[in-house]
């Protein structure tokens, strides 16, 4: 009896670090085979068109999927499938506008002669997939069917590395092509959790209340946008100024140690998917110390899990850039150390800012985010400037420092006044 307790207390975990880690693998043997087959500049400019991803996907997060993860729990029948509705709607809209983004700035980087505009025009498909395919499994994360999620991520990860192997041996891979590939591999997976759905009869688009729907996000999600613009601001720019400095070479030099650190991901995200979903339903009675606790017991279990294999990373990071590059990215272990120290003292607080989420203080995730911009913009950009990827590095590890800080001091005080110090 206690077996089976235990194993259905922590299946979705398992089944959510299961579902990252076929994610994860799959995005880190993209990045591996694009940098070992393409020439670097090619590599650089498959990750510039990345770049416009993270800040995509906080606005999916900020406008749709967050408050999608905390309202669901709380609706029922088919009021639950009209609110899958219109948030697929929303969601829509959100890809509708990234796309006509990416083609003004395929259209300015045409005009100005960049060498960028084809692989930003092949970036439209791949935000669509993209944004579409993290929706999705969100869906299934929230209504606590990952066995779902982790489907779609197996239908994707095979067609994606399957695709990329198979162009490389008949057309030779570029950045416009990888991107392509992509693209159509998530395209793949969306239209296969969409299927899902609907088979299940999980969503409805009649009485979607789009309107009122899409005002209730705005105002629980409005200071995420913000958000979103001053982690952008933060940290999406830099490669853009390697870009211009340094060269694309040097783009692809941080892209490949970038890499590196996706082996961390299948615990990472595979973690924070369940434990977001998991406080969700801890707070659906609005009970501020089962949040608490819930939030304290997945952060320690988050940092824990995550503290060994980074350790190794470290100790074993010029060898792991021999093996999976040869020597064309040797001599920058010092940059995989550096982005490993800075990622550990990030995840120490991220489950402290999903459940200021879940109890909707996303203003004061806003704030952190901004003083974290305000205080590392200036010195941020002159150690750039002098240092390159070294001053990228040294801006993580300060802004780290500096979010570890407020997130304390702001999720202690708001946790802890809602019962959980009693």
């Amino acid at each position: 009896m206690a077996d089976s307790y235990f194993f259905s207390r922590h299946s979705a975990h398992l089944t959510g670090i299961a579902d990252q880690g076929v994610v994860s693998i799959t995005t880190f043997l993209t990045g591996l085979f694009i940098a070992r087959y393409c020439l670097k500049e090619e590599y650089g400019l498959y990750y510039l068109a990345l770049t416009q991803l993270p800040f995509w996907d906080n606005l999916r997060l900020a406008l749709v999927s967050t408050a999608a993860t905390v309202f669901l729990p709380r609706k029922k029948g088919m009021e639950r499938r009209a609110y899958l509705g219109a948030s697929l709607a929303l969601e829509t809209g959100l890809v509708f506008t990234g796309i006509v983004c990416a083609l003004i700035l395929a259209l300015v980087f045409r005009i100005l002669d960049l060498g960028l505009a084809p692989v930003f025009e092949a970036s439209t498909a791949l935000i669509a997939g993209h944004l579409l395919m993290r929706y999705l499994r969100g869906v299934f994360y929230a209504r606590l069917k990952s066995h779902i999620a982790l489907m779609i991520g197996v239908v994707a990860g095979f067609i994606q590395l399957g695709g990329i192997l198979l162009i490389r041996s008949v057309i030779g891979l570029n950045a416009v092509s990888a991107v392509l590939v992509v693209a159509f591999a998530q395209l793949a997976g969306s239209a296969v959790g969409l299927a899902v759905l609907v088979r299940m009869r999980e969503i409805s688009f009649e009485n979607i209340r789009l309107r009122e729907i899409s005002r209730e996000n705005w105002k629980f999600g409005h200071w995420l946008v913000w958000k979103s613009l001053a982690y952008a601001a933060s940290f999406n720019v830099f490669p853009w100024f390697l870009q211009f400095a340094r060269g694309t070479a040097a783009v692809s030099t941080l892209a490949a140690c970038v890499v590196i650190m996706g082996i961390l991901n299948p615990l990472w995200l595979g973690l924070s998917n369940s434990l977001g979903a998991r406080l969700a339903h801890a707070y659906a009675g609005k009970d501020g110390r089962r949040l608490w606790k819930a939030c304290r017991d997945g952060q320690l279990l988050l940092f824990i899990v995550i503290l060994f294999p980074a350790a190794i990373i470290c100790l074993f990071a010029g060898p792991l850039l021999e093996l999976f590059y040869q020597a064309k990215y040797a001599g920058n272990e010092w940059i995989v150390v550096g982005l490993c120290v800075a990622f550990l003292l990030n995840i120490s607080t991220y489950v402290f800012e999903l459940a200021l989420l879940t109890g909707e203080k996303s203003k004061v995730v806003f704030f952190i985010y901004l003083w974290v911009l305000c205080i590392c913009a200036a010195p941020g950009f002159l150690l750039f400037w002098m240092w390159g990827i070294a001053g990228y590095v040294m801006t993580c590890l300060c802004a780290s420092i500096i979010r570890i800080y407020y997130f304390r001091r702001e999720s202690d005080f708001w946790l802890q006044s809602t019962g959980g110090a009693k």
